[in-house]
């Protein structure tokens, strides 16, 4: 089952709510989607979730007697029955015990990427951020019309988006306004 290069693919599939699909097997959990190379492990990924990211590899993870290719893709769908599970990352890292060798050797090496797992939807091209840094603004926008300048300059949006800017990078404290 070794590939050219030795290792094997896996692909790290996640749910919109960033919990991992785990193999249940007896009592160990496990890698579902792994194989010789990208190909087989795409498709038994496929099988599970058809609708799915594209995969992006992320980096290398030794195993007991193996070496894996680690590959991380989003999915859509509710996992596809009791063999496939999601798990948090900190739930798994409680239950070290049931995990196969495979899977923590790859968990373990998960650490440094944890923060692209939230946007692995998104493409190149997709702004994620709320209002655009200073120098990326297009004022002069607002100069064409005058009803907007005014709007733009007034007192009320300029307090608008300076309450918004300040909560723009806090995922856990999401903008409200209260007047």
């Amino acid at each position: 089952m070794k590939s050219n290069g030795g290792a094997l693919a896996c692909i790290l599939a996640f749910n919109g709510n960033c919990q991992l699909a785990v193999r249940r097997a007896g009592g160990r959990l496990d890698l579902p989607f792994a194989g010789a190379d990208l190909a087989a492990a795409l498709a038994e990924l496929e099988k599970a979730f058809p609708e799915h990211t594209s995969p992006v590899e992320r980096f290398a993870a030794a195993g007991v007697g193996s070496a894996y290719r680690v590959f991380l893709v989003q999915v859509r769908g509710a996992a596809p029955g009791p063999e496939i599970a999601f798990e948090a990352l900190a739930e798994l890292e409680g239950h070290a015990a049931a995990l196969s060798p495979a899977l923590a050797a790859v968990i373990a090496g998960l650490g440094p990427h944890l923060v692209e797992i939230p946007y692995l939807a998104l493409g190149e091209n997709d702004y994620i951020y709320k209002f655009r840094p200073e120098k990326e603004r297009n004022h002069a926008i607002y100069s064409q019309d005058p009803d907007a300048a005014e709007l733009y300059q007034s007192r009320l949006f300029t307090d608008i988006k300076t309450l918004a800017r300040r909560h723009e990078r806090l995922a856990a404290d999401p903008v409200t306004l209260d007047f």
